[in-house]
């Protein structure tokens, strides 16, 4: 019986070679046998979204629970009046890292939204949907909480 862990780093390499279908198939394996693993929740909607079936993406993000972040393409909904505000922020590499900063981001007062459009190391751009404005101290210090860098112009 294959463990768990070599499922998901098999489909991640999948991912990563753009084997779209085959990191599928691999997330679903490692979903059977671990049905609540978030990861590959996120990694299977990724995959599908690859391969241009964004509704079942959809649909297997919101079943699994999606945080919302914006990993898996699905983001939080904002309300209409809310304001998005748009951050860079260098260091992210993978999916925990946008849980990450999604995560301490969700926590400032008013934030309704937060997608995160991960370029692996690389400078990743945030946008945070909020009922105000967000200080850029604050938002800075919810960043590096969770242990990157705000980029500022």
């Amino acid at each position: 019986m294959i463990d768990t862990a070599v499922l998901w780093v098999r489909a991640e390499a999948n991912i990563r070679a753009g084997r779209y279908a085959d990191a599928e198939r691999a997330f679903r394996e490692d979903l059977e046998k671990w049905p609540e693993n978030g990861w590959s929740l996120y990694g299977l909607a990724r995959a599908l979204r690859e391969q241009g079936k964004a509704a079942e993406a959809d649909a297997q993000a919101q079943a699994g629970g999606c945080c919302g972040g914006g990993a898996c393409g699905v983001s939080s909904a904002a309300t209409p009046s809310a304001t998005a505000q748009t951050f860079e922020v260098d260091g992210m590499t993978c999916g925990h890292c946008v849980s990450s900063v999604t995560e301490e981001l969700s926590g400032l007062a008013g934030v309704e939204g937060v997608d995160v459009q991960l370029v692996a190391g690389g400078r990743s751009t945030v946008t945070v949907s909020a009922d105000a404005p967000l200080r850029l101290d604050d938002v800075r210090a919810a960043v590096s909480e969770a242990g990157y860098t705000l980029v500022e112009a």
